[in-house]
């Protein structure tokens, strides 16, 4: 643990490897088997097994989970907890995931709030996301998205500016924009339908493409 220190200063670093590349950063807290191996930044917490692992000069980052941002090399700002949430991650900033493989597969990304058992798992480069329950907005590569409840706008790919919330709401939609659907299984097999309000429970479930429609169930 530590091995490469020298002038560095307030760090807790414990494990096999923690902290190996450490030198004169200070504040950094490694704890786990290579938690924050090749570290070389100050100001962040790295708790789990080879969790941070990769992280050069990212600083600021809060990675909790065996492999949690393991391969984040300049991203700051991050919080990761849990098993692998935020793996993917390289120079993502100001991401918040939380959940097992929450943000999988987050990149270049920011600004996305992720929780959730894989939640957001498919988000790559994109921003400004709200994704919060199991699987909620798992398969979303868009931006400016809001998908709140198990299973919220799970199959969303391309579309953007949405608002789903409820269990299953938006299931099923995949490119359609600026849709409300509220409650559960609200609008859930609308795919590419635009410009639509859904509220109430299974209001609009079976629209599809539909566009500029309001529902009340």
């Amino acid at each position: 643990a530590g091995y490469s220190m020298t002038t560095g200063s307030d760090n807790l670093i414990m494990g096999n490897e923690a902290g190996y590349n450490i030198t004169t950063e200070s504040n950094n807290v490694c704890l786990g088997v290579s938690a924050g191996y090749k570290n070389t930044a100050s100001n962040n917490m790295f708790i789990g097994a080879n969790a941070g692992y990769n992280n050069t000069t990212g600083a600021n980052n809060m990675f909790i989970g065996n492999s949690a941002g393991y391969t984040n090399i300049t991203g700051d700002s991050n919080i990761y907890m849990g098993n692998a949430s935020g793996y993917y991650s390289t120079s993502g900033y100001q991401n918040v995931c939380i959940g097992d493989i929450a943000g999988h597969k987050i990149t270049t990304g920011f600004n996305n709030l992720l929780m959730g058992n894989q939640a957001g798992y498919n988000i790559t480069t994109q921003t400004d996301n709200v994704c919060i329950g199991n699987q909620a907005g798992y398969n979303t590569t868009a931006d400016d998205n809001i998908f709140i409840g198990p299973n919220a706008g799970k199959n969303n790919t391309t579309g953007t500016v949405n608002l789903y919330l409820g269990k299953n709401a938006g299931l099923n939609a995949t490119g359609g924009s600026d849709n409300i659907a509220i409650g559960q299984d609200a609008g859930q097999n609308l795919t590419t339908g635009t410009n639509n309000i859904f509220i109430g429970n299974s209001a609009g479930y079976t629209s599809s493409q539909s566009e500029n429609n309001y529902n009340l169930a």
